[in-house]
């Protein structure tokens, strides 16, 4: 009988299949036919630009701006990718059938990987994406746009005219003439707005009456471009993004004239001087100390309750923070010193020295610094995103000071020439001047730790 049953089930479903595609196309017009078609034509058309792709990759989040890359493809399975980081690195590609045309980056490429699949690597949490889906190819075949599988933001291809090295060089031209600085105020929508430029995060930090929000950004050959509703999918939180007053800023023209760069308001009628900061950490680095006498005393607090106190006059030990750290070893300290700036491998960030009984390492965070307007004796701090292995297994000891360092921010440096007649410099809270660290001067890259002096 059981036979029987199956037997029927069978023929039911026969029957139902050819029901659900009695009224399908048939023939080179069926669904397999058609996207093998696109997919055929995707890899010619984007391998037809001599010159390859530019586009810009703007981050899930919604957090940072956007990161310009070229793709050049050949029209079967390699590309190259180059960005803002550096040249080309060549990888390949696949275009297949899932939910609509996809383009995967599908073997390992630093460009793209660096933003695509950050797990514990330079650049977690900017969410980017290595696996797209085709939205629309424009009549002229000069844009193609896809939208991120992960990020589900758009990254809009336009066929190059010039090869991507020359039209990335523009780019970073502008990028480097604004990287860290300030503008003189932007009168716009009946304000007036103060303006630095964090360059590594690609935001605009904007001050009107007082009060302060970051605007993503992306830099092209002609300048800045706020990132707008339109560039991002229509779930993103982005409706207000650029408001000044009573209008919307969507870009800031930065033009060259002999040496020196100038920055244009939209209407071309304001002309900005870019300012800068004497204590530039996007180009040096300092040190700072945090032990007590050299640092105020809600400083030396935080680290007090990282390291914890040690077992003294017959009190008990008080554990600190650094003690919940995945691995922790008894005795593991966090040091009362830090270096902060521009590394020798051209990164910008903040590294403390984790000392543990059968070994030392340097924990770090990615920051970010821009000028103040008005004040070259100041500078805005800013968190980017966390960095390697060492900050994985250090994060319960790293992460209060971090953040109240960044709270802390902007900072005013002071300076002046002690008794003995050497140079002192004073890093101070200017929300709250009684918050304050001994820092060295700014060292370039490259000068060891130890010559770096704090008096």
């Amino acid at each position: 009988m059981r036979l029987y049953y199956i037997l029927a089930f069978a023929a039911l479903s026969l029957f139902s299949s050819c029901q659900l595609y009695e009224d399908a196309p048939t023939g080179m017009g069926r669904p397999g036919v058609v996207l093998d078609d696109e997919i055929l034509s995707l890899y010619k058309l984007l391998g037809s630009s001599p010159h390859g792709w530019r586009g810009v990759m703007i981050p899930g989040s919604y957090q940072y701006g956007g990161i310009n890359f070229c793709f050049k493809f050949d029209d079967k399975t390699m590309v190259d990718v180059s960005s803002e980081d550096g040249g080309a690195v060549r990888s390949t590609y696949t275009l297949s059938q899932s939910d609509g045309v996809r383009l995967t980056f599908d073997s390992s490429n630093s460009r793209i990987g660096r933003y695509a699949s950050p797990d514990y690597t330079l650049l977690q949490g900017l969410e980017g994406d290595f696996e797209l889906r085709l939205e629309s190819i424009s009549p002229d075949g000069k844009q193609v746009v896809f939208t991120g599988i992960y990020s589900k933001n758009k990254l809009v291809l336009t066929r190059l005219d010039e090869e991507p090295e020359e039209y990335l060089a523009k780019v970073k031209a502008v990028r480097d003439a604004l990287y860290g600085k300030a503008l003189s105020p932007l009168k716009l929508g009946g304000k007036e707005a103060n303006i630095s430029v964090f360059g590594l995060a690609r935001q605009l930090h904007v001050t009107v009456d007082g009060v302060s929000k970051l605007m993503p950004i992306y830099f092209t050959p002609e300048g800045v471009n706020v990132i707008a509703p339109d560039d991002v999918m229509d779930d993103k939180p982005a409706e207000r993004v650029g408001q000044i007053g009573t209008e919307i800023l969507r870009s800031l023209q930065v033009k060259k004239e002999g040496d020196a760069y100038k920055v244009l308001a939209p209407d071309g009628t304001q002309q900005l001087d870019i300012q800068e900061t004497f204590y530039d950490l996007t180009q040096g680095k300092i040190k700072m100390y945090f032990y007590e006498g050299w640092a105020s005393k809600d400083f030396v607090d935080v680290l007090t309750s990282i390291n914890g106190t040690p077992a003294s006059e017959g009190k008990e030990a008080i554990p600190g923070l650094i003690s919940r750290d995945r691995w922790y070893q008894a005795g593991t300290t966090l040091s009362e010193f830090a270096y902060m700036g521009r590394t020798d491998g051209g990164d910008t960030k903040v590294s403390f020295q984790v000392f543990a009984p059968t070994s030392q390492a340097w924990a770090s965070y990615y920051l970010d610094f821009a000028a103040v307007t008005g004040d070259p004796n100041q500078l805005l701090v800013k968190k980017f995103v966390r960095v390697g292995y060492d900050w994985y297994l250090h994060q319960q000891a790293l992460s209060p000071i971090i953040d109240y360092l960044v709270e802390k921010s902007p900072y005013r440096f002071k300076y002046w020439t002690n008794s003995a007649g050497k140079p002192t410099v004073e890093m101070s809270s200017v929300k709250d001047p009684n918050s304050y660290m001994k820092t060295s001067l700014v060292y370039t890259p490259g000068t060891p730790l130890d010559e770096m002096v704090v008096n």
